[in-house]
């Protein structure tokens, strides 16, 4: 249990570095995060599952300029670790990729707050990176970058290890609730959170000029998961 949650929280410290702080190749995106961390915890399929969702259901949290967004990238690999980890002990699997994705809410939205908090000190860090500047000394600009980026990381590091933790403690608990749904419950829900995931890419990004794509890849998806 314990090297996991280490590969979780390494893994969440380099979302949230790619999130904003470096890099920004969206390796952050679930879509790339998810099967990551499913690779890693030894469930590929569960990892592309849930990265796929999570992707759907976030598509609207893009980090551009200040705007204060949810930390739905780190909050996307805690839930797909807890599905992953979780799945195999449960008597519904659908019920923990529910309270998985329902757990990722109330994570993301607390991670807004560090990320509001992180701003603040990276200001301080700034400050100091612009009077070494005016010192011409390039070095101490560079020094202050890297801490920037290490303060991100320790933050994703942490964060995704600690409410990863709380999350399968959580679910450990609640693994009895899952024998008061029958198995269509769990089905029905997790539909149901692809079709909220759906209407919120058409909001997002539908138009005459994008709906044939997204019709394409949607009829496409339908037959690969057929054959």
């Amino acid at each position: 249990m314990w090297t996991d949650l280490l590969i979780v929280s390494l893994v969440g410290g380099v979302v949230a570095v790619d999130t904003t702080a470096a890099w920004q190749v969206m390796i952050c995106r679930p879509i790339v995060s998810g099967p990551v961390v499913g690779l890693l915890l030894g469930d590929l399929q569960t990892g592309l599952f849930m990265g796929a969702l999570m992707e759907l259901l976030c598509a609207g949290a893009v980090p551009v300029r200040a705007a204060v967004f949810p930390d739905s990238n780190v909050a996307s690999a805690v839930a797909v670790a807890m599905a992953v980890k979780f799945q195999p002990h449960a008597n519904i699997p659908h019920f923990v990729i529910l309270i998985s994705i329902l757990y990722s809410v109330p994570v993301a939205f607390i991670g807004s707050k560090l990320i509001v908090f992180m701003r603040t000190i990276n200001s301080t860090l700034m400050e100091r990176a612009l009077k070494f500047a005016r010192e011409g000394k390039a070095r101490g600009v560079e020094l202050q970058n890297w801490l920037g980026v290490i303060h991100s990381f320790g933050r994703g590091f942490v964060y995704s290890g600690v409410t990863l933790l709380l999350g399968l403690m959580g679910l450990t608990k609640m693994a009895g609730f899952s024998l008061l749904f029958g198995p269509e419950f769990g089905e029905i829900s997790t539909l149901s959170l692809m079709a909220l995931g759906g209407a919120v890419v058409l909001t997002i990004f539908g138009s005459k000029k994008t709906v044939s794509f997204i019709a394409v890849g949607f009829i496409g998806g339908i037959l690969i998961s057929i054959l």
